[in-house]
């Protein structure tokens, strides 16, 4: 598991990255995920997955992971991300794309419990662990225990109709959030940052399956499909009036964000939307800052 130069971001195309963050006041902090060759399900689909390769996936990731908490740690980085959502088949109880058992190994959080130890052992900021809130199932890792703070991937199917007020949505963001986000904070008394994903589409209430890794819509995906951008807004509103009430909630990420142009498209990204001009509001007026 190495990047691919012209396929993958090299160090030196982080670190121009981060210089540039910086230039603007801004922070960044890694999330290292894969970039499988053809798809994450044919990798797991096709693996043998008996125990020489099991303890050959955990060194080649641990490696892969390590790097980047080195270059986190070169920037002087505030947080490392772990638990990419395609790679929960290697965690206790892992469930393969097709629904069925990884046939992880018994002492498979063991190896995750390590990874965080090695990279606190290279890296000074802070490890944040992956759970994922889904449409289907929620992905909850046993080895949350072990970071610092856990980023919610937040994605769940919304039991409102299309044309549901900002108040009802609240409403019902609300309920999801005490009735399966509030647990995982109750167990693990860790801070909770929300990445929150919806397409700016009619199809947005119904939230991401686990088996959509990534959990967003990107550009090229949806040019097919009808955009409902007042949707997305009323959706992004609701949900940071829910968050900004709850303080076990530390922070929020938008997710899908495609930076390089405005789009009005039924993406996930809120870069040139009503859904932007929402967050653009609630960054100012929670963190007191003047436009």
């Amino acid at each position: 598991i190495e990047p691919i130069p012209g396929h993958d971001l090299l160090w030196q195309e982080i670190q121009s990255l981060n210089s540039h963050s910086a230039f603007n006041h801004q922070k960044m902090i890694l999330f290292p995920t894969i970039n499988y060759a053809q798809s994450s399900e044919i990798f797991w689909m096709t693996a043998a997955r008996d125990s020489d390769w099991w303890n050959q996936w955990y060194e080649r990731y641990s490696r892969f992971i390590l790097n980047y908490a080195d270059l986190a740690n070169v920037l002087s980085l505030d947080a490392l991300i772990i638990g990419d959502p395609s790679v929960t088949p290697s965690m206790m109880n892992g469930m393969l794309p097709n629904g069925k058992l990884s046939q992880s190994p018994e002492n498979a959080d063991e190896h995750w419990a390590h990874l965080v130890a090695d990279i606190r052992s290279r890296f000074k900021g802070k490890v944040i662990g992956v759970a994922s809130i889904n449409a289907d199932v929620d992905l909850i890792p046993g080895w949350l225990d072990q970071v610092d703070e856990i980023y919610v991937l937040f994605s769940p199917a919304l039991k409102k109709e299309r044309s549901g007020t900002v108040e009802e949505l609240k409403m019902e963001i609300t309920r999801l959030l005490n009735k399966r986000v509030l647990p995982i904070y109750e167990k693990y008394q860790k801070p909770i940052i929300i990445g929150l994903s919806y397409p700016s589409s009619s199809y947005a209430l119904g939230g991401f399956n686990s088996s959509d890794h990534d959990r967003v819509t990107i550009p090229a995906e949806v040019s097919e499909i009808q955009p409902d951008l007042a949707l997305q807004a009323r959706l992004y509103n609701a949900a940071l009036i829910s968050f900004s009430s709850r303080e076990y909630i530390s922070g929020f990420f938008t997710r899908g964000y495609y930076p390089y142009l405005e789009t009005y498209d039924a993406s996930s990204s809120i870069i040139g939307k009503p859904a932007g001009d929402v967050l653009w509001f609630w960054y100012h007026f929670l963190l007191n800052k003047s436009p």
